[in-house]
């Protein structure tokens, strides 16, 4: 009887230890991968960002500027021009041009703005693949300590 037993060939065997530690390997080369391609993406997508957003910039920091400077000037002079004009006292005259260059300087400031959160929808795509990559990895982890 002890000699109808069947040798086993141990060295051509692969121990379970190194099966699990050739699969966290390749799960971690696999992740590692997809950390670098998630970058690229993301730097992709930033420049797209800043590329689209550098009109609504300029044109917002130009908007703010021209408000800022131009107010006084053209506040005071228009309103001197209502009270010579129609006789209405000048507090008056200065509210009213004060309230039309505040204005003008929100819808131009709301418009910068909307066009600014319109650049920012390039990271949409990085979001999404994100997404699937951390699914796709949760599934392969999950599928090894498993075996199937």
């Amino acid at each position: 009887m002890v000699n109808q037993t069947s040798r086993l060939d141990f060295e051509s065997h692969v121990s379970p230890l190194r099966g699990v530690t050739q699969g966290a390997s390749s799960v971690i080369g696999d992740a590692l991968d997809l950390v670098e391609l998630q970058t690229r993406l993301l730097r992709e997508d930033a420049t797209s960002c800043v590329q689209q957003a550098k009109p609504s910039v300029v044109g917002l920091v130009v908007s703010l500027g021209l408000l800022l400077s131009s107010l006084p000037v053209l506040g005071m002079g228009l309103a001197e021009l209502l009270h010579w004009s129609l006789e209405w006292p000048l507090w008056v005259c200065q509210l009213l041009v004060g309230g039309v260059f505040v204005a003008v300087g929100c819808v131009i400031a709301w418009m910068c703005v909307k066009n600014l959160k319109t650049a920012l929808t390039a990271f949409s795509t990085t979001q999404r693949e994100a997404a699937a990559n951390i699914a796709w990895l949760r599934q392969t982890i999950v599928r090894s300590v498993r075996g199937t």
